[in-house]
């Protein structure tokens, strides 16, 4: 009798349990601002656990560790991009690390690369993300 009481209770108690799920973010402005405390020390890439972003002559590589993400997008997709991220992606506040470049390099994928640091330096900027040019990427 009492285990049947238990698995009634417990029954009931999983009806009403709320799953939850990330929310989606609206705006980037719903992030903390950055706290240089928490990456302050991180010194490559590879411990970056904030959104990182590797501007190319076609593009941005946007890479993520938590969730485990990595997609490479049109400049003009960038805002939407890292709106599509969890908040759980942020855990530095609204920071990115960006690397200009990767791969080998010609004149004209030179111009194309600053042409997207640039354009993407802006979009960021005009979101209120902080930029933190990467200073060991290798």
């Amino acid at each position: 009798m009492l285990l049947a009481v238990v698995g009634i209770a417990l029954f009931c108690h999983g009806c009403n349990r709320v799953e939850t799920r990330a929310e989606p973010i609206q705006t980037l402005a719903q992030i903390p601002a950055p706290n240089p405390q928490l990456y302050v020390h991180v010194q490559d890439y590879e411990h970056w656990r904030n959104p990182f972003l590797v501007v190319l002559s076609d593009g941005i590589r946007v890479h993520c560790l938590a969730p485990a993400f990595e997609k490479k997008v049109p400049v003009g997709a960038l805002h939407q991009t890292l709106l599509s991220l969890p908040l759980s992606a942020w855990p530095y506040g609204r920071i990115v690390a960006v690397q200009a470049g990767g791969g080998p390099q010609t004149n004209t994928n030179l111009r194309l690369v600053e042409e997207n640091r640039v354009q993407s330096e802006a979009i960021l900027k005009a979101a209120g993300v902080t930029i933190d040019y990467c200073r060991s990427c290798a």
